[in-house]
């Protein structure tokens, strides 16, 4: 009876079913029911726990703000690395151009100075011989 009202709470009686090792064919079993002063325990632990979730939800959140500000500078100076490293390539790969290009021009100059010298070669031989006429076709 609660004292405040005079009203009787009739004690509860609850089935559940009987789980051993994951058999469930088992007859449903009664559980013993409580007494009013453990219910009012259980109750008074869960609402102190559920009391402590929005300072638990605070905490997380001031957790995940940190790690998404962690994260962003992290990016920014990976990106800014990146950046840097590119740009280096960038201007070793045109150095390494310029190079190629001036040996490949003096590579070219070599040989159409030798392909000059043998022109001369076989213009000179062909004004020494007497031409003869071309047959037609």
């Amino acid at each position: 009876m609660l004292p405040s009202s005079g009203t009787a709470i009739a004690p509860v009686h609850r089935v559940a079913p009987r789980v051993i090792a994951g058999v469930r064919d088992r007859k449903d079993i009664a559980v013993q029911p409580q007494t009013i002063e453990r219910r009012v325990e259980r109750l008074e632990e869960r609402v102190t726990r559920l009391e402590e979730l929005p300072h638990r939800i605070d905490e997380l959140t001031g957790q995940i703000l940190q790690l998404r500000a962690e994260n962003g500078s992290e990016f920014s100076a990976l990106r800014s690395e990146m950046r840097t490293m590119d740009e280096g390539i960038v201007t070793q790969l045109r150095g390494e151009m310029r190079a190629m290009r001036d040996e490949l021009k003096s590579h070219a100059l070599v040989l159409h100075e030798d392909v000059i010298e043998r022109l001369k070669i076989i213009g000179e031989g062909q004004s020494h011989r007497p031409k003869t006429p071309r047959r037609k076709r």
